[in-house]
């Protein structure tokens, strides 16, 4: 795939246990059979046909895709990009963009702690960020922006204090004063560290 983006499509099939499974489909130019990437993003069924459904990417999908890429890879030096799909980073990212296009996001209040005096960024979709909840700071991704929340996919999980557990992969809802830079996470390894 380069980035003049051919039209992608997301596939919606039938599983067991009432859960419909995603996957990303590429249709091929010379009308061969479409490519399709299956993704681990499952989603509950409220379709009666068992026959599968094909949604057309939309803009923000791409614009969510591309942003996360540009952030993981240097796209500055080439006029076009070949994208290899079956890429383990390329995987990743548009599972991400699945998760933010069909999960529905969860209000993150009651996970939020007091609010940090702490260093603030100025956040941007595509960045990767800590979260100040009442059980830590795990890592999350920036996928949606308004001018009060932040829409993020968790890259931790997260064990509240009455003892649930918030999968990684969830998306969130979250106060934007609630969202740290990455140092902060549990999980960070100091590579993001700033000293004074």
């Amino acid at each position: 795939m380069n980035t003049a983006m051919q039209p992608l499509f997301w596939r919606i099939s039938g599983q067991h246990s009432g859960m419909d499974a995603i996957s990303l489909l590429m249709p091929d130019d010379s009308g061969e059979v479409p490519a399709e990437f299956p993704t681990d993003v499952t989603i509950q069924s409220r379709r009666r046909s068992p026959d599968p459904v094909d949604v057309r990417w939309s803009d923000d999908d791409n614009d969510l895709f591309m942003t996360l890429v540009d952030r993981v890879m240097d796209l500055s030096d080439e006029a076009e990009m070949v994208l290899d799909l079956t890429d383990d980073v390329v995987q990743g990212i548009i599972h991400l963009v699945a998760l933010a296009r069909f999960r529905t996001p969860w209000p993150g209040e009651e996970l939020e702690a007091d609010e940090l005096n702490a260093p603030r960024q100025e956040l941007e979709i595509g960045d990767l960020v800590a979260l100040n909840t009442s059980a830590g700071f795990p890592m999350a991704v920036v996928v949606a922006l308004d001018s009060v929340d932040a829409t993020c996919i968790l890259l931790d999980s997260i064990e509240t204090l009455t003892g649930d557990i918030v999968p990684d992969h969830s998306v969130l809802v979250i106060s934007r004063l609630n969202v740290l830079p990455s140092y902060f996470a549990n999980s960070d390894q100091g590579d993001s560290e700033v000293r004074h």
